[in-house]
């Protein structure tokens, strides 16, 4: 098994070349991102948000959709950190810009978001597997954010109930990162594609649900 930084190098049911574009429609699929990137723009200028955490969410977004389509379209494992960093930023991020919300000290709410950060890492260390070890973190940010949004219903009440449905949104999307191998040998294009769209569409509800906590 073939492993970069001590983690394996994931592997996807699509594998069209040796060469560039080895997994066309895992690479396009990224359009989806590019996509939710510009309407989470669109949200922030609509809305007249200036914050910095925003605008960095809004950066990091498009990095994933860039560093995801480097990914797929050369497996390079160097564009393979373009794709994972961004992705557990972004994960910091929301966990961060909610957490200020809920206990109105930023510094102990970055603090948290970092370190969660290296412990979804950790703990999916030793899997044998990419595909137990992307189950392992992608479950660890479920229940993190599914903490979070209990809690963020006790205080906000009905109206945080919207983080409830983005969360079904993304376990949608884990259960399509984790059949990809399964379904492969019916479903010869695989299901990581669905991946990306479905991440996509979390992230986007995901920016318009903290913009409406904005407003409470």
């Amino acid at each position: 098994m073939d492993e970069f930084l001590g983690f394996p190098i994931p592997t996807y049911c699509e594998r069209g070349s040796l060469g560039i574009f080895a997994e066309p429609l895992n690479a396009i699929s990224n359009v989806a991102v590019v996509f939710a990137g510009l309407g989470i723009y669109k949200l922030l200028v609509k809305n007249r948000i200036q914050k910095v955490e925003y605008k960095a969410l809004l950066i990091i977004v498009f990095m994933i959709g860039v560093g995801s389509f480097l990914w797929h379209a050369t497996r390079n494992v160097y564009a393979l950190i373009l794709d994972a960093a961004p992705v557990a930023l972004t994960f910091a991020l929301i966990t961060y810009i909610l957490l200020s919300k809920l206990i109105k000290q930023k510094l102990i709410a970055l603090s948290i978001a970092l370190m969660l950060i290296p412990t979804r890492f950790f703990i999916s260390s030793f899997a044998s597997t990419d595909i137990s070890g992307s189950l392992i973190r992608n479950l660890f940010n479920t229940a993190s954010f599914l903490l979070i949004i209990l809690w963020t219903i006790r205080k906000y009440g009905k109206v945080a109930f919207e983080g409830l449905i983005i969360l079904a949104v993304y376990l949608v999307a884990i259960t399509a990162r984790g059949i990809d191998l399964q379904v492969c040998p019916t479903f010869y294009i695989g299901t990581h594609f669905l991946w990306h769209i479905l991440n996509a569409l979390a992230v986007y509800l995901a920016l318009k649900f903290l913009i409406k906590l904005e407003r409470v």
